[in-house]
């Protein structure tokens, strides 16, 4: 299969395929389970209507994994407004509508955030200024919380948001896709336009 170079994003590339496909292929550091999750995670996205883009076949090409998908014209919501000034007036209605559509599809496959975040607890270093105690007590209250099979995006910005010539969004990056309540992905992009530089 003919490759050509496309984009390079923070954990892998995109290259454009001879079948007029692409494949989005992980750096060599980059865990095959997670590049598996990444490859099911968006499947299920396509399958339940979340995002038009089509996932076909997991890849290993030289000890890198990947998979292959449609590919997706446009360029994100933050280059277009730079493209297009006028296009802030209206990127965040976008963005609102493709969050209206995530959270009105269902999936129980996806991981549950709760039982996700009880882990980043467990492991994230940066989690370390709790105590076990308090790590315990927050591990307790969150698996307290109802469970929930509303898909979350997780990382649902307009710099995954991508728009093309006719104003057609779609959603990509689907890396962290999970379950549960949609006040987590509203908290988060919160956070994204409050305190985080979106590229």
């Amino acid at each position: 299969m003919e490759q050509e170079y496309f984009a390079r994003g923070r954990f892998g590339e995109i290259m454009r395929t001879e079948d007029g496909k692409v494949l989005k292929l992980f750096f060599p550091e980059y865990p095959r389970e997670k590049a598996e999750a990444e490859f099911r995670n968006a499947k299920y996205a396509y399958e339940l209507g979340c995002t038009p883009i089509k996932v076909y076949e997991m890849v290993e090409r030289d000890g890198r994994f990947g998979f292959t998908m449609d590919y997706c014209p446009g360029v994100s919501g933050n280059d277009m407004a730079f493209k297009k000034p006028a296009y802030i007036l209206r990127g965040g209605k976008d963005l609102a509508a493709q969050h209206a559509l995530v959270h009105s599809k269902k999936c129980h496959e996806l991981r549950d955030i709760r039982a996700y975040v009880c882990g980043v607890l467990d492991t994230c270093p940066h989690m370390d200024f709790l105590t076990e105690d308090e790590k315990e007590r927050a591990k307790k209250y969150i698996m307290s919380l109802p469970e929930e099979d509303t898909v979350l995006h997780l990382d649902l910005h307009t710099g995954n948001m991508m728009v093309d010539a006719d104003g057609t969004v779609r959603i990509i990056d689907w890396t962290e896709a999970s379950r549960g309540n949609r006040a987590v992905e509203i908290a988060l992009m919160r956070f994204f336009f409050t305190r985080f530089e979106l590229r």
